[in-house]
């Protein structure tokens, strides 16, 4: 092509790691561990679209691809996380722009829709401005330190809650071991049913993305020597994202789950990371309120979908 992008379907998992590790734009989704997990666990068709310059990467859009009824999504990147473009620390800024609007114009034949989301930056929470949706995330700035953040970021009540869960008894610590995730999934697995979850997270996906204990921390609450609550945290460049956490339902009045994030972020402040992305909040008040209340502010990112003929054509479609 004559900007130099091209399509991949393949590409070496250490390279991307390398570029991801440095690039502007980029998450813990855009490497191999997330982008190897929907291939392996859901069966995804992964791509790249990229350009290098001397042979070496420049920028990278990476993207998933699932069908349903012959009729195939494209998505960078998919379950409510973050793609778009991500481009080496000397790359031009147009390049993202090119990347981006090459995705969107994939759209066609069987591929009857495309979405694109990028990563939140917590200097920017207003979100990219040429965005057509600016959905937000609750991010906490974990800069000021641990102190402050606990002093000041949590509100009373969270603050007694921690201690409260201390009395009680209940202690966090990390852990790898393949019982504990299965203990926690079942835990999981009675929130999802509450939930309504039509396709609840599998299993195998929980021990494919433990296994990264570099990238990937799994957390569990203990009481009395049970495991009552736990979640897992993506770790990329000072960033992290906490990501399908839940406590047991019958533990509740302990408070796991406010434990498990202020011993998590406890630890980041002490790890030198910069921020602590709780996740989006969908529309519920609730897990809004629960997750302000340790001080998280809500950052905006940007979300671009764009559908095919046919799908307008049924009235199921637009372009934005």
């Amino acid at each position: 092509m004559a900007d130099g992008i091209t399509l991949q379907r393949r590409l070496d998992w250490q390279e991307l790691d390398a570029f991801v590790a440095t690039a502007r734009g980029a998450s813990f989704y855009h490497g191999a561990t997330w982008l190897r997990s929907l291939e392996e666990v859901y069966g995804l068709r992964v791509g790249f679209l990229l350009r290098r310059a001397e042979g070496a990467l420049e920028g990278v859009l990476p993207f998933v691809e699932s069908a349903r009824l012959g009729i195939v999504h494209r998505q960078s990147l998919a379950f409510g996380t973050y793609g778009g473009p991500a481009l080496a620390p000397d790359a031009a800024a147009s390049l993202a722009d090119a990347l981006r609007a090459r995705f969107l114009a994939s759209v066609g034949g069987r591929c009857q829709r495309v979405t694109l989301t990028t990563a939140p930056d917590l200097d920017h929470p207003d979100g990219p401005a040429d965005a057509p949706h600016r959905p937000a995330t609750q991010i906490l700035d974990l800069r000021p330190g641990w102190d402050a953040v606990f002093a000041d970021g949590f509100r009373k009540e969270r603050r007694r809650q921690v201690r409260k869960a201390l009395r009680s008894g209940v202690v966090v610590a990390r852990s790898a071991e393949p019982d504990d995730v299965a203990a926690y999934h079942r835990i999981y697995l009675e929130h999802a049913r509450e939930w309504r979850l039509a396709s609840p997270t599998p299993l195998a996906h929980l021990q494919f993305l433990v296994r990264d204990t570099g990238r990937v921390r799994f957390w569990v609450a203990r009481h009395r020597g049970v495991l009552v609550g736990g979640h897992l945290n993506f770790h990329h460049r000072g960033a992290v994202i906490a990501w399908n956490g839940c406590a047991s339902k019958a533990h509740r009045e302990l408070a796991p789950s406010v434990l498990l994030y202020a011993m998590n972020l406890e630890q980041a402040c002490a790890d030198g990371e910069a921020s602590f992305n709780f996740g989006g909040s969908i529309g519920k008040d609730p897990l809004y309120e629960f997750k302000a209340a340790f001080g998280a502010q809500p950052v905006h990112y940007g979300l671009w979908r764009r559908d095919g003929a046919a799908l307008r054509l049924l009235g199921r479609g637009g372009a934005s």
